[in-house]
């Protein structure tokens, strides 16, 4: 008999319970339909409510509804279990039918961790192509696997991390200490870190793991966008007001106005804020004012000249680029001794 003459006989008997037990090993296990003979007994019985209601479905008092109801709830089961039992090139040439592509073949794929023994090299070039193998449990022949890039091993141990979210503005650390970017030279001797020291310094080589870290999530943000200005003598007003007037960028200038940047100087050790910021008529010059009560501005020496600072901070991440073209400074001040008299 031929495999098609096969195949349609199969077909048009049902098999018996001993043939079927059989034929589960060589036919699809995945039910399409796992109604049974009382899941469509259950369907008749409700269906019949709407259809025929003057019609009562009984188990204890049968009649002839009742009869060919279950004759033809055993003769569908028989046939769902047929269905189901499929044999697997007739499933696949009926998903054919339907214009559906199996996925192509993918060969198995695996991470693989490199390490030099005993340092015993700088390091070494794996090049791509490299055979491995590895033992099966349930084989005795090993299955071979090739490298899919190249790569070199090295002693480099993976110690800080940081992750960028550009679109909203964040640096964030995720392994390792990073310093808090100060926008005052004269406290970078201050400690203001973030993250945690690792140091890998005598260590074994074993225990020179990476150190668990959250890859995703919300985290410290250290970076800080602003502009510093320093000058000899132009920001020494006293109680007089400081214009500073920008040109080029009307949403920098409402980003200011609204409170997204904020003026400061350097006084008491520190930014101090300004009491008063108020911008002009012309929409581009802002007043700076500082009270009689306000600390004193200070002075930062640098490269053995003495300034005073001002300082325009983002107080929200920037996430977008401004075009200035021009920022200029006035003030009254106050009286300064000249350097020189000729």
């Amino acid at each position: 008999m031929s495999q098609s003459n096969m195949n349609q006989n199969s077909m048009t008997r049902q098999p018996l319970k001993s043939e079927r037990k059989n034929m589960n090993k060589l036919l699809k296990t995945d039910q399409i339909d796992t109604r049974t003979a009382v899941d469509i007994e259950e369907r008749i019985k409700e269906l019949a409510k709407s259809y025929t209601p003057e019609w009562h479905y009984s188990e204890d008092d049968p009649d002839i509804g009742v009869t060919i109801a279950k004759i033809f709830a055993g003769q569908m089961s028989d046939n769902i279990n047929m269905y189901n039992e499929v044999i697997e090139k007739y499933h696949t040439e009926f998903v054919n039918m339907l214009d559906i592509s199996l996925l192509p073949a993918k060969p198995a794929s695996a991470l693989v961790l490199f390490d030099l023994v005993n340092d015993t090299v700088p390091g070494v070039e794996i090049p791509r192509g490299t055979q491995l193998t590895a033992q099966p449990e349930d084989a005795d022949e090993p299955v071979i696997f090739e490298t899919s890039n190249s790569i070199y091993v090295s002693n480099a141990v993976f110690e800080t991390a940081f992750m960028t979210k550009g679109k909203e503005g964040y640096v964030m650390p995720l392994l390792g200490r990073y310093n808090v970017p100060d926008l005052i030279p004269a406290k970078n001797d201050v400690d203001e870190s973030v993250g945690d020291t690792i140091s890998y310094e005598e260590q074994p080589r074993a225990a020179m793991k990476i150190q668990p870290f959250r890859l995703f999530g919300k985290a410290a943000n250290i970076s800080k966008n602003a502009l510093l200005f320093y000058h000899e003598s132009a920001f020494d007003t006293g109680d007089n007001p400081l214009y500073v007037r920008i040109v080029g960028d009307d949403k920098l200038l409402d980003k200011i106005r609204t409170g997204a940047y904020r003026f400061s100087y350097y006084g008491d050790g520190e930014l101090q804020a300004f009491d008063e910021v108020s911008m002009l008529s012309d929409k581009q010059t802002f007043r700076l004012v500082r009270t009689v009560s306000a600390p004193a501005a200070d002075r930062l020496d640098m490269d053995g000249r003495s300034y005073q600072l001002i300082v325009l901070e983002a107080l929200e991440p920037v996430l977008e680029n401004y075009a200035i073209e021009r920022i200029a400074f006035s003030s009254d001040g106050r009286e300064q001794a000249p350097r020189s008299v000729n």
